[in-house]
């Protein structure tokens, strides 16, 4: 066989190499097909919302799959949504039930094996693609075959057409592929795209993007805090102005006719922060990598971060307490660490311990 060789003229050895990525071809136009049956079976009432089918393939695409994509950006960007519209509604819902139930409740509603169950009651799973393309073990779309190694091929009918691989997937990547598909329809139509995909999903959740929440509090907040000073800082006007009475009281406050403690504003506030902070970089950084971007909100979403903006604002000077060890401890780092709350208050940069309140 040394002494032989193949001639195959007038095929060149190039149209020959250029056969060889039809297998490749074939299987990105069959994963887009996919992707464009997985939109239509969400349903009639995500049809009104243009989202490229690309985009969703990137949804359905795990790292594992060593593409020049994947759904790692995309489900950073789905889980702080997930997070602000599920504690918005159990703060909505849920008006009597303080800061550490809403947190346990938030939890059971979006947990993993929460998501994991929504993804295998509308099928879902088998549209993850998990596995890196092996081109001698792709099966051409249409055929068949014995999975016990016997040679019989056959042709399949229009509406069976699966991808005939048994793939071990963890819940936990169920999980995270719901939250990337919940990122796609946010990055690609808005707020209310993805919250409609949650509920076609079946999550049953209330989200309101621009009605506030009813209150009936009858409160004088200047007997309180001094409102007008810190409308200034903040640069807004409060119709509610017992919002800010609330936001800045501490549990240990226990002064008749003041409103309750920052424990469900701060419940609300962390995971507004969280989606403002996640969707912003996400927007501003468009190439930059799901590491990177998963670093940089890492950096901005702390206690550190946040003590050292309200610090820098002077926010610390109208907190409400009665506790003379918080007194104690924030009079200490105000005395020994003035100098750098003059600098800008990016996360990097407030690595003071401050009292979390």
């Amino acid at each position: 066989p040394e002494l032989c060789r193949l001639v195959m003229s007038p095929v060149s050895n190039n149209t020959l190499y250029s056969f060889s990525v039809i297998p490749s071809v074939m299987y990105r136009i069959q994963c887009l097909l996919l992707s464009a049956r997985l939109k239509d079976q969400l349903g009639p009432t995500m049809q009104q919302f243009a989202i490229p089918a690309l985009k969703i393939l990137e949804a359905v695409t795990t790292k594992e799959c060593q593409e020049e994509f994947s759904q790692e950006s995309l489900e950073t960007l789905g889980d702080s949504f997930l997070k602000y519209v599920a504690t918005q509604h159990l703060y909505g819902k849920y008006k009597l039930q303080h800061e550490g139930t809403l947190t346990k409740m938030k939890k059971n509603l979006i947990s993993n094996a929460a998501l994991c169950q929504l993804a295998c009651s509308n099928n879902l799973v088998g549209y993850i693609q998990g596995e890196e393309f092996n081109p001698k073990g792709w099966i051409i779309p249409g055929l068949g075959y014995d999975m016990c190694g016997n040679s019989k091929i056959s042709f399949l009918s229009s509406n069976d057409m699966h991808i005939l691989r048994k793939m071990s997937v963890r819940s936990k990547r169920i999980a995270d592929t719901v939250e990337a598909l919940i990122g796609a329809y946010l990055g690609a139509a808005g707020e209310q795209a993805a919250f409609v995909f949650l509920k076609s999903l079946g999550l049953d959740i209330e989200f309101h993007s621009n009605i506030p929440l009813e209150r009936k509090i009858v409160l004088k907040s200047e007997k309180f805090i001094n409102v007008r000073s810190l409308e200034m800082i903040l640069g807004y006007e409060f119709k509610d102005t017992s919002l800010l009475v609330e936001a800045l009281t501490h549990g240990s406050y226990q002064t008749a006719g003041a409103t309750a403690c920052y424990q469900r504003l701060e419940f609300l506030g962390d995971a507004v922060l969280d989606h403002l902070f996640t969707i912003y970089f996400y927007n501003q950084y468009p190439e930059c990598t799901p590491e990177l971007l998963t670093d940089l909100r890492s950096a901005s979403v702390n206690n550190n971060c946040y003590a050292h903006a309200a610090a820098k604002a002077g926010l610390n000077k109208h907190i409400l307490h009665s506790s003379l060890q918080l007194h104690g401890r924030m009079a200490y780092y105000f005395e020994n660490f003035k100098q750098p709350f003059t600098g800008p208050s990016h996360g990097w940069e407030a690595g003071i311990g401050l009292p979390k309140v």
